[in-house]
């Protein structure tokens, strides 16, 4: 980002989080910052969550405390055999973890955001980067050819 585009970043009002509440992603609601995508099927319909989009998705955010958690209901988009993909996480641009998927299943994940990870102006940026990700097309699944990684189907944040 160019010093002009940081400068206006730090002028757009994040979403406050809200603590000790169970969330359910939508995508045009709270915390979802780009590379996102509906939980929707060929046929239109819509379920629970969303799906990062893409090789980069963020979740932006607010909040004056400087200790938290945030625990991530997560499953991967893995429909074929032989298919892995990685995400490497990071908050507010430092490094935090890197994850390998190459099962269908369930995942909490749970960050932990401390004083070493926020930013001076309140700001929480959570950047999911994943590599080897392909579309339901490219696994030979159906003709969706959204490069889906994974579906979040909740979102937790609890004071430390």
């Amino acid at each position: 980002m160019t010093s002009a585009e940081i400068e206006e970043f730090k002028t757009i009002e994040f979403e406050n989080i809200i603590f000790n509440k169970k969330i359910t992603p939508e995508q045009k609601k709270k915390y979802f910052g780009m590379g996102w995508t509906e939980n929707k099927s060929i046929a239109g319909d819509i379920d629970q969550g969303i799906y990062s989009d893409g090789d980069l998705s963020m979740l932006i955010m607010k909040t004056e405390k400087t200790k938290f958690k945030v625990n991530l209901d997560i499953e991967p988009n893995i429909l074929s055999k032989n298919y892995f993909f990685e995400m490497d996480i990071y908050i507010n641009e430092k490094f935090y973890k890197k994850m390998i998927f190459n099962k269908k299943e369930n995942y909490n994940l749970e960050l932990i955001v401390n004083n070493s990870l926020t930013n001076n102006h309140g700001n929480i940026i959570i950047r999911f980067e994943f590599s080897h990700i392909k579309s339901p097309w490219s696994q030979t699944f159906n003709p969706d050819s959204r490069k889906l990684g994974i579906l979040i189907k909740n979102i937790y944040f609890k004071v430390n």
